[in-house]
């Protein structure tokens, strides 16, 4: 039997073959181990780490509410600008004149802001508002963490869309400087003062069947949608998207070193016609503009509103999903702990975020541990890439859930996708840095080559629509991170 020539051939060019192919892998082995082992040499030095991280491109942030992003300083001299009359003891504001404040009461604690600045008490008061309006300084004493958390976004000056460019142009600046590739932005809803002509009837209809599935909920939703488009609702759509459109191009148009996108979001402490009414507009918005991603849902899922409505909100999801096939969102869901709510109301609110409204991403997920069959959920999260959008020091603030009380390392065994963002870095006074560095420092069995993975996951698994934009992110992202390694190495870092 003979052996064919292309057979002899292959045979004696394998061990060439052989050796070609090992020493081209051979530097990225290489460099794989030598990162790996200067990583744990470092990190439980928080100042290494913190170096470490500051220099290492991080892909995306795709948790982050603009309003809670953009630092109180920023805000403070926004505030400045308007030359408000501040109550000393409540540190409210008003920009009116002391005329129109007299009529309101409490007058006699209101001082100008010069006055304050020819008394040598600005530095004073600037403290104080800080202090109000984030967690600077905080002290357990001062009361719940969860509750100052949330009422600082109420205390924050409400500027116009010029403003909003500001913060974004300050968000923009900020990420560049800490190696982010991309910020996925909830920014804001959708304003409109329409409402359905029978919202009464609706509303005891939707209360009706809260409950139940989309079978019932459908024709009431369906009611509600043909009624609200008479009545022309997405006008107000067109004209946010336009704004929108105005305000990025000017302040944070697309360039090579970070790009912007949105996620526009529904309120949930609103009464059910209000919020399905939102949600339209939040679908409407995500579908017809191309800067915004997707849509998602907040407020605190504690809330009496929330936890009332939690499955009706989830049905109004699937409801939405179903108009809009190609619109995707993400969920607060699980942001919940023992203590904070009871027991039987941490076991429903991933599985219904994920199984009911069908979520393209969970945000926080911190009772996963407590929802029924959680290894089943979990393995489903992983089957369908469902990531798990994780923010270790705001869950440790407002929850005080932290080290392996966190449920991250459920999430990793079960090969979830995971992305780590900021939440809120301007009211936490951190960073998106500060959440690798917790990473790194409490996790010991997260590896450096798992950090990269989640980088890339905050990329592949972001909002974007444009599958150039994408590509053109990933790829800088990755020969960023080729860079930074060969620096590392080197000792140039």
């Amino acid at each position: 039997m003979t052996t064919p020539f292309s057979t002899v051939r292959f045979a004696y060019l394998l061990p060439f073959l052989c050796l070609i192919l090992a020493t081209a892998c051979k530097p990225a082995t290489d460099r794989a181990t030598s990162m790996h082992r200067y990583f744990e040499e470092i990190r439980n030095n928080e100042a290494l780490l913190t170096a470490f991280f500051s220099r290492m491109p991080k892909g995306g942030d795709l948790h982050n509410h603009f309003s809670g992003s953009v630092y109180g300083e920023t805000y403070w001299n926004y505030l400045l600008r308007k030359k408000p009359w501040f109550d000393t003891v409540s540190l409210a504001y008003e920009y009116d004149s002391i005329k129109s404040i007299n009529k309101k009461g409490n007058y006699k604690r209101y001082v100008y802001i010069q006055d304050i600045i020819k008394k040598g008490k600005l530095a004073t008061l600037k403290q104080r508002i800080l202090q109000q309006w984030s967690v600077k300084d905080y002290v357990p004493s001062d009361g719940p963490s969860h509750e100052h958390f949330f009422d600082s976004f109420g205390h924050l000056p409400s500027g116009g869309w010029h403003e909003t460019g500001i913060g974004l142009r300050e968000l923009k600046d900020r990420a560049k400087t800490e190696h982010v590739q991309y910020l996925e932005l909830m920014l804001k809803g959708i304003p409109c003062g329409i409402i359905p002509a029978q919202a009464d009837r609706y509303e005891k209809l939707l209360t009706l069947h809260q409950y139940s599935d989309t079978i019932k909920l459908k024709p009431v939703l369906d009611s509600i949608l043909h009624d609200l488009r008479k009545q022309n609702l997405f006008a107000c759509v067109t004209d946010f998207n336009t704004t929108l459109q105005s305000i990025h191009n000017e302040f944070v148009p697309d360039d090579d070193d970070v790009t912007i996108r949105y996620l526009t979001y529904v309120n949930r402490k609103t009464d059910p016609v209000k919020f399905f009414t939102d949600l339209l507009l939040a679908f409407e918005a995500a579908h017809s503009n191309p800067l915004i991603g997707g849509v998602n849902i907040l407020s605190p899922e504690h809330g009496d509103v929330s936890m009332r409505d939690y499955r009706l909100h989830m049905y109004m999801f699937r409801y939405c999903h179903h108009v809009y096939p190609t619109v995707k969102y993400s969920m607060h869901a699980g942001e919940l702990t023992l203590g904070l709510v009871k027991p039987e109301d941490l076991t429903f609110h991933i599985r219904d975020a994920v199984y009911i409204a069908g979520a393209n991403r969970i945000g926080h997920g911190v009772d996963m541990a407590y929802e029924d069959n959680s290894g089943e959920l979990l393995r489903y999260m992983h089957d369908h890439r469902v990531p798990i959008e994780i923010n270790l020091w705001s869950n440790e603030f407002i929850l005080n859930v932290k080290n392996n009380d966190h449920p991250i390392t459920l999430y990793k065994q079960h090969n979830v996708p995971i992305v780590i963002s900021t939440d809120d870095p301007g009211i936490l006074r951190s960073n998106h840095v500060h959440q690798f560095v917790l990473l790194a420092k409490r996790y010991p069995e997260i590896s450096y080559a798992d950090i990269k993975t989640f980088i890339f996951n905050s990329i592949d698994y972001s909002f974007i629509k444009e599958k150039e934009t994408k590509e053109k992110i990933r790829a800088s992202a990755e020969a960023g991170i080729n860079t930074f390694e060969e620096e590392v190495l080197k000792g140039k870092l």
